[in-house]
């Protein structure tokens, strides 16, 4: 009944969905139906322009911007013009005029023309009036294009609308366009009087381009910012066909890492300039920022192909404006929009992405069947199976090797034939089985189509996107459904409105959950010569918990079959998450005055997950309950289940609902050389998350039914031993509330483009913290300024187009996910008192504070060479104060440790971009480097670890004076004459590996480098040649250490139950055997008698520490667009292919390890799309 309910629930939000986007695309229809119907009348001779300007704006309800010496050199305007379209008045009354102009809702921004139309002087005799549009390849106007007409070497310029106008121009000849970054046209033209053409991009170097950052809260120039800020383009994601934006951000972005070791608290694993927090109850990812608000769905719910352009916040006063969530980073991502006075454009892309199976054959985590079966037969004849053996109650799982052993020796078979039967079987490989029956080549589908357009006062954009990918695991795989729909309305000339409603509906496939690693068998680790194929071809039994012989007596007495065979649980699972986000944003910018605005922004975000497992009555963990509960009478031959003979059913539900508010007045205004701006602002957000849990037992999936009477307080005796009461219902519900409320300011005063000063603050108050701290106001705040050098008389370097210097210092925060009350959780039903059970989770701290980062960073930026040469040079400093960590307390206190604010790091390092664009014949080569610097260090940390602590963890422990992500390891002297690892105590060599292990300090510790790099980047290199493009990304990454895998010294290890600290590796075949090997191996003898702390020394060495240092050919991109010839219906068309994870080029360990996957030699899967992308 209750999944009718949800089932109901999600038709009816389905329903929902389909009339919001019915009404989204109403609200489209009158701006495409509209187009250019407002018309204009003017008559004026000889007439000043404000004459001009006033009358139209009293006809069109427009508003003009300009500055009143501009007008001072106008030429008078004569012009008569009767119901005449908008853009064709302005082309007529800006004709001629040392004046250009750009529409922007109801406004007319006015400046200067970069290049005056001039006059022929020729005769006018057969002249004629030359008018057109310029745009790209998407159809976007391209402003600032030079136009040149011959004979006469008449010249003009796009505006920012693509327009542009030659007067007396001759009747025939030829016209050029041509503009930095994009490949001229060049047209021979008789009698033609209007020209669209579209201007392809070329590779060329970043400075030609005008970057606008963008803080989620304002615009602002790359001129005019102070802060750091790494902007990516809508060109540089496109070359990536990753499903994942943020997977489009590596190796293109400025001081961001991508972490292959990502944690809980970093489900991006995207590090921005290191990490700002210890806590595990803090995010360290950057703050994702959608537009004008914090999203807080899952980021898988965002198509690519509707993102505009993202903007990385990195420096405080870059990033301050979102105060306490701001130390990670903020990454601000902008959604597409459509452009005014713009027909409709269609754009449709469509890809298809193969990769390779994993070729498990490379794993070194293993030994082949062979050799383990050796193993087996040594530690049989040495006694190791036989409580194993001799268990009659249980009757544990064995292995094929053993059971034969076992049979030969009580006589039921030959020792010969068990020999026999064992070299057979120890042929065979399950990693083959594994590629053939597990495994698939995975295969991604994403198709896009976009529509945009818009007339005067409206514009549009709509987005639908449908992806499909086939997992690289057989019957795992997912879909997504994306609609995006942004309108833009301006009813007054003082009044804009926008609004935007995104959908994603995710449907995710995991049926299969036996992949390389996860099958459990009566060792650690799934024995090498298992077979997952029976001889008939059906799937194959692989021993688990109980032996054969005991399953198959069971079998016989009626009960159900206990035989786990992985193939068939794969057949039958039905495991399945859909996930719906639906994103509704309304804003109203109000023009106060000129230079004045009020912006009102609104969003509610909603976010539904359910997960349905359903475990069919023939699944292996049903009939496993179903038989260790099972009553058997013999003398009736008859059965009582006490557990449900029928499916399981594990559902679970949870919402989110995220509500944003914001009201914000915007202030810009120039007074002769200064320039101001500012905002100023309230924001109110709401986050509600729940979660519901319910498992059903004896559920029938054709009718919805379960079993609701069941005996949960009796112990019954299990079949296999012991008793035991039927687990409880692993069911709950959880719901957390999150508020916040801020205060901020930005203010921003420019003098003659030559110096700007930046100052912000802000104030965060939330309920998330203790009584005393729960009900104040956080201040952040920041300051920065710029110097434009080229600007100054005394600077005049020839080479040096642009030069500026800029610094900035500031405060952001950290949000604690957690509370500083005294909570207690309850769980599930105490068996003895039928009550709830809770635990005590934490003790109380009052005076829990919120944590705190301070940057500094200063920047150069520099153009070069007419800006052929372009790029960026940052140095920074990041302070962590009241960093909250686990501080230890007295046992007495019947606590550990509570929740306190008393960490302290600092981090530092530069980053440094360089794009330069180079002529190569008829083509170009852009390339652009990347290159980061990090150092980090622990000023304060009051935990204390063992020195076995430090040494286990994997990705790095912050420890007081060390690096925050420091690797350590036990001095190691490497191998004795008796294949003995030596360690040290104090300063002598030592086998005392008990006192080794329990007595060595922290200080005696081997620090060998950081889990993350010291210096990292990448190269981008782009070539253009006539219609095909080529691309490639070399990333690399030095200074920084992991510690490979190994063979476990202790050979029971191969055979325990468990996972131990390592298991079975290809080191095994490299331990020393006999004397003399140790001056040719670093592996130590592996014993049969198991010896932890001679193992532990080992595993925990210095001796298995290699560098990290690689560098990689990450992607390779190219695209070739087709000529159409006179088909005109298709705009452009163009083929393109990707390849990704294609090789290391080098890497500084000899044994050819992976830095990035050292954990397995199973080498990263390569993947080839191929694609096409068509504007119509």
């Amino acid at each position: 009944m209750e999944r009718s309910l949800k089932r109901t629930e999600g038709h009816q939000l389905t329903y929902r969905l389909t009339a919001m986007l019915f009404i989204c695309l109403l609200l489209s229809a009158p701006g495409i139906a509209k187009g250019y119907a407002q018309v204009i009348t003017l008559k004026y001779s000889r007439a000043p322009i404000a004459l001009v300007f006033k009358d139209f704006v009293k006809q069109s309800g427009y508003d003009f911007t300009y500055k009143s010496e501009w007008l001072k050199s106008a030429n008078p305007v004569t012009v008569d013009v009767s119901s005449s379209d908008i853009v064709k008045v302005l082309d007529l009354i800006f004709s001629g005029q040392p004046l250009s102009y750009t529409i922007a809702g109801k406004t007319i921004a006015v400046s200067p023309a970069k290049i005056r139309t001039q006059e022929s002087p020729l005769a006018d005799t057969g002249r004629k009036q030359l008018t057109g549009i310029i745009t790209d390849t998407l159809g976007r106007p391209l402003p600032g294009v030079s136009v040149l007409v011959s004979p006469g070497k008449l010249m003009a310029q796009t505006d920012d609308n693509g327009r542009f106008v030659v007067n007396n121009a001759p009747a025939g000849g030829r016209i050029t366009f041509s503009m930095i970054g994009y490949a001229p046209a060049d047209i021979r033209y008789q009698d033609q009087v209007f020209f669209k053409t579209d201007l392809r991009q070329q590779a060329t170097a970043l400075g030609s381009v005008q970057i606008n950052y963008s803080s989620g809260f304002s615009r602002i120039s790359k001129e005019r910012a102070p802060g750091s800020y790494a902007f990516i383009s809508n060109k540089i994601l496109e070359r990536n066909v990753n499903s994942n934006i943020l997977a489009k951000l590596d190796g293109v972005t400025l001081g961001t890492y991508f972490n292959p070791d990502a944690t809980s608290n970093s489900k991006t694993g995207i590090t921005v300039r290191g990490q700002s927090t210890f806590s595990p109850n803090v995010s360290k990812d950057p703050l994702i920022v959608l537009d004008n608000f914090a999203y807080e769905g899952d980021i898988n719910n965002i198509n690519p192909n509707d993102i505009e352009s993202i903007t990385l916040l990195k420096d405080a006063a870059a990033s301050s404006i979102w105060g306490a969530r701001a130390a990670n980073g903020v990454l601000v991502i902008i959604t597409k929009r459509g452009s005014a006075n713009q027909p409709i454009r269609v754009s449709l892309n469509s890809n298809v992405t193969i990769s390779n199976k994993p070729n498990l054959i490379r794993d070194n985590r293993f030994i082949p069947g062979v050799e383990f079966a050796k193993i087996e037969k040594m530690a049989f004849d040495s006694g190791y199976f036989n409580f194993t053996l001799n268990d009659r109650v249980s009757f544990p799982a064995i292995s094929p090797v053993v059971s034969l052993l076992d049979m030969a020796a009580k006589g039921s078979i030959s020792r010969s034939f068990a020999d026999s039967a064992i070299t057979e079987i120890s042929q065979h490989d399950y990693r083959v089985d594994m590629m053939e029956n597990v495994y698939q080549n995975p295969v991604t589908q994403r198709h896009f189509l976009s529509l945009n357009g818009g007339s005067s006062n409206f514009f549009y954009y709509l987005g639908l996107g449908y992806d499909n990918s086939k997992d690289q695991l057989r019957r795992n795989g997912a879909e997504r459904l994306s609609i995006t729909s942004t309108n833009v309305y301006t009813p007054k000339q003082f009044l804009e409105l926008t609004t935007t409603m995104i959908y994603s509906r995710r449907d995710v496939r995991a049926n299969n959950s036996i992949g390389y690693g996860s099958i459990t068998s009566p060792y650690s680790q799934l024995y090498p010569y298992a077979s997952l194929v029976d001889n008939d071809g059906g799937p194959g039994v692989i021993a688990r918990e109980h032996s054969g012989y005991f399953n198959d007596s069971l079998r016989h007495l009626g009960f159900m079959d206990w035989n786990y065979r992985p193939l068939q649980e794969l057949d039958l699972a039905d495991n399945s998450q859909q996930s719906n986000n639906i994103l509704l944003k309304f804003g109203a910018r109000v023009k106060i005055t000129k230079g004045l605005a009020l912006d009102l922004l609104y969003q509610n975000e909603r976010e539904s997950n359910e997960r349905r497992i359903f475990q069919d009555p023939k699944s292996y963990i049903v009939r496993s309950l179903v038989n260790s509960y099972a009553q058997y009478n013999a003398s009736t031959k008859t059965f009582n289940y006490p557990f449900p003979n029928g499916g399981i059913l594990r559902s679970s539900y949870g919402t989110l609902m995220a509500t944003n508010a914001r009201g914000q007045i915007n202030y810009g205004r120039d007074f002769g050389k200064s320039n101001f701006t500012g905002i100023a602002g309230i924001e109110l957000r709401e986050t509600v998350a729940k979660a519901n849990d319910q498992v059903s037992y004896g559920y029938s999936n054709d009718f919805g039914t379960s079993v609701s009477i069941i005996d949960f307080l009796t112990y019954f005796p299990l079949n296999g031993g012991g008793s035991s009461t039927i687990p409880p219902y692993p069911s709950g519900r959880t719901e957390q509330t999150q508020r916040f409320l801020s205060y901020y300011s930005n203010l921003s005063y420019s003098y003659d483009d030559k110096y700007t000063i930046t100052v912000s603050g802000r104030k965060d108050g939330a309920n998330l913290f203790g009584v005393k701290t729960n009900d104040k106001i956080t201040p952040l705040w920041s300051i920065g300024t710029l110097w434009n050098i080229t600007k100054e008389k005394f600077f005049n370097i020839n080479g040096i187009d642009y030069l500026s210097l800029r610094s900035t210092y500031g405060s952001n925060g950290n949000i604690y996910n957690g509370g500083a009350y005294l909570t207690s959780t309850y769980t599930y039903i105490s068996g003895y008192t039928n009550l709830p059970f809770g635990t005590i989770g934490q003790p109380p701290n009052p005076s829990l504070r919120w944590e705190k980062v301070n940057t500094f960073n200063l920047g150069l930026d520099y153009k070069l060479f007419k800006n052929h040469l372009s790029g960026s040079v940052e140095y920074f400093v990041k302070k962590g104060n009241d960093l909250i960590q686990d501080i230890l307390l007295p046992p007495s206190n019947g606590f550990q440790s509570f929740k306190g604010n008393a960490a302290r790091f600092r981090s530092s390092g530069f980053e440094v971009t360089a794009s330069s664009n180079l002529k190569i014949g008829p083509g170009s080569w852009s390339p652009t480097i990347i290159f980061n610097t990090l150092k980090e260090k622990v000023l304060e940390y009051s935990t204390n670890y063992t020195a076995l602590d430090l040494a286990q963890a994997r990705s790095g422990t912050p420890v007081l004076g060390g690096p925050t992500d420091g690797i350590y390891s036990y001095q190691y002297l490497g191998i004795d004459r008796v294949g003995d690892p030596i360690g040290v105590i104090g300063k002598s060599a030592s086998k005392d590996y008990s006192q080794i292990i329990n007595t060595t300090s922290t200080d005696s510790l081997i620090l060998n480098g950081t889990s993350r790099p010291r210096f990292y980047g990448s190269l981008r290199n782009s070539f253009v040649f006539g219609r095909f493009a080529f691309s490639f990304i070399i990333q690399y990454k030095f200074k920084y250490v992991f510690r490979r895998p190994t063979t476990t010294l202790n050979l029971q290890d191969y055979l325990i139950s468990t996972s131990s600290v390592s298991g079975p590796h290809e080191d095994y075949f490299k331990s020393w055997k006999n004397a003399g090997d140790e001056n040719f191996t670093d592996v130590p003898k592996i014993n049969y008698v198991t010896d932890i702390n001679r193992n532990l020394l080992y595993q925990f060495s210095s001796t298995l520490i290699e560098p990290g240092d690689n560098i990689r050919l990450q992607d390779i991109s190219v695209s070739y667009d087709l000529p159409l010839g006179k088909n005109r219906n298709i705009n452009t068309l163009q083929i393109y292919g990707y390849a990704s994870n294609l090789a290391i080029l080098w890497r500084a360990n000899n044994r050819r390890i992976d830095p990035d996957n050292y954990g397995t030699q199973i080498p990263l899967v390569r993947s080839f799309s191929l694609g096409i992308k068509a504007n119509f």
